[in-house]
């Protein structure tokens, strides 16, 4: 039975070590821009909603599912089949306003922030959304991630690949990097096509770790 001396021996298997290690040390280096990033836009977002509407310091929404906010059918999200649709599939996921004036405002500016004005609503939980302390400002990273991070609530559960995503597709996380997010090649999109585009069954396998 090969030692872990006899497989740290193997080029190859050395490289997949360091490999990892790179992107733990990635992910790790992200993480208070990050964190603090999704923050401060969670603050903005309901500091000015409660400007707007003139509502009190505090002001929260725990009523709204992610499905109240969003039309029915929508593009790429849910359509209509038969007369039904698979996501708004009861009668308290209908789409209706926010009852505090607020979930739809921040909704739309989750699309406002959104690179392509094409956030992955199914991601988040709305319901969540006010909650800061808590979820809150991670339940609307998600939006700028691809579909599949849905019961994710912290950076820390998130792999690196969501991270990414999030910074390429959060024009307001653009303000404290030093490069051009939106015009490519630039270093996020060459991490991301170098990393997460990789087709090798061992790099797939590293990538969902962090």
């Amino acid at each position: 039975m090969a030692t872990y001396r006899d497989i740290l021996a193997n080029r190859e298997n050395k490289n997949w070590v360091k490999a990892s290690l790179a992107l733990k040390i990635t992910k790790e280096g992200l993480c208070d821009y990050v964190t603090s990033t999704f923050s401060n836009l969670h603050q903005k977002i309901y500091t000015s909603i409660t400007h707007a509407h003139r509502l009190p310091a505090g002001a929260s929404c725990h009523a709204c599912q992610t499905e109240n906010l969003v039309l029915c059918p929508s593009r790429g999200l849910c359509s209509l089949k038969s007369g039904q649709c698979s996501y708004h599939d009861a009668p308290n996921k209908s789409p209706r306003p926010c009852p505090a004036n607020i979930c739809g405002t921040v909704r739309d500016e989750i699309v406002r922030y959104h690179r392509n004005n094409a956030p992955t609503m199914r991601n988040t939980r709305a319901h969540l959304w006010s909650s800061n302390p808590g979820p809150g400002p991670w339940e609307i990273a998600k939006c700028y991630m691809p579909y599949g991070y849905t019961d994710i609530s912290s950076f820390e559960e998130t792999d690196l690949h969501g991270v990414i995503r999030s910074l390429i597709n959060c024009e307001d996380c653009q303000k404290g990097l030093s490069f051009q997010v939106g015009t490519t090649p630039n270093l996020l999109s060459e991490v991301h096509d170098t990393v997460f585009n990789c087709q090798s069954k061992y790099c797939d396998c590293l990538c969902k770790q962090f």
